[in-house]
């Protein structure tokens, strides 16, 4: 879920948006709805929110494969489809940004994508695992974590793998001032204090 004031944007199963004006809920139209799970959302403003996703929920809550990894953008009204992985590179399950110009989004297999203002491009990770989370304080400080304990940072410039002494998988990423945290499997909780 993203909110904002008034504003707000919910996503989940099958190619669900809905949103949220004061305090009415109605369903976006989605273009193509072809049954992806959503996973995550994040937006600048009511008319640029991104949305990402991937895969299939399955009858017992398995995660099925069968729909790529895909990026959403929602203007307020629709959401349409604004680029799509191949099958093989998995779902996306994490996005970001610092503004409309500069939007993280991250997923299974290691895959890293960056929006600039004119299309995604995807970036090298340096990694196979699965990414999970995404958060920034600012466009020069932004944190990605996932499988086998990988938490890489972003300085502006250059991505860097972060010693985490854990090889324990993390799901997510936030941060307040100066720290940041991270959480995963088994209670998880890592926590690192920023200079």
């Amino acid at each position: 879920i993203w909110v904002s004031g008034t504003d707000g944007v919910a996503v989940g199963f099958s190619d669900s948006v809905l949103r949220r004006s004061g305090n009415n809920w109605t369903a976006a139209v989605v273009t193509p709805k072809v049954g992806t799970v959503l996973r995550a959302i994040w937006g600048s403003d009511a008319q640029n929110v991104w949305i990402v996703g991937g895969g299939q929920e399955g009858p017992n809550g398995e995660d099925f494969t069968g729909y790529p990894g895909k990026i959403l953008f929602y203007n307020g009204t629709d959401a349409t489809e604004s680029y799509k992985l191949a099958e093989a590179d998995g779902a996306l399950r994490g996005v970001w940004g610092s503004g409309k110009s500069n939007v993280w989004a991250v997923g299974d297999n290691g895959v890293l994508l960056r929006y600039t203002g004119s299309g995604w491009s995807r970036i090298d990770s340096g990694t196979k695992f699965g990414l999970r989370g995404v958060w920034g304080s600012s466009a020069n400080d932004v944190y990605v974590v996932g499988q086998g304990g990988t938490v890489l940072h972003y300085d502006g410039q250059v991505w860097k793998r972060q010693d985490t002494g854990t090889g324990v998988s993390l799901v997510g990423v936030f941060g307040v001032g100066k720290d940041v945290f991270a959480y995963g499997y088994s209670g998880s909780i890592l926590h690192k204090l920023t200079p």
